[in-house]
């Protein structure tokens, strides 16, 4: 059985991108509309997520390296196993405990919203 494919719309209500069909994310997500989605284990490295809204989605093991979520709203998600190595969150408001990102995976190219730096970076 072929799994289907997420299709992802942005605020207007407009099919943008359509995850699960290729490897990776070439797709402009930017202000994407991504609300109770299972992107576990989703390729989005290097994806275009500025101005998205990401809320109660399960990140729990995607591929978020290099991926632009500047400016992005990024509410109750898990993201145990998820990885932001390189991955850009200036500006992003970030509605998670930071004791969450524990379980994330980061590096020092990651950039975190001034105001939610996790502690143990």
């Amino acid at each position: 059985m072929q799994e289907q494919p997420i299709v992802i719309k942005n605020m207007q209500g407009e099919v943008v991108a359509l995850l699960g069909e290729e490897q990776g994310c070439t797709d402009d997500l930017s202000t994407a509309y991504l609300d109770e989605l299972d992107l576990s284990n989703a390729d989005l490295e290097g994806a275009d997520l500025s101005d998205a809204y990401i809320g109660f989605c399960n990140l729990t093991g995607a591929n978020l390296r290099n991926a632009d979520l500047s400016n992005a709203e990024i509410e109750c998600c898990e993201v145990a196993g998820a990885d932001f190595s390189g991955a850009d969150l200036s500006n992003a408001q970030i509605d998670i405990t930071t004791d969450i990102w524990l379980d994330a995976i980061t590096d020092s190219e990651t950039l975190f919203p001034s105001h939610h730096r996790p502690s143990y970076m």
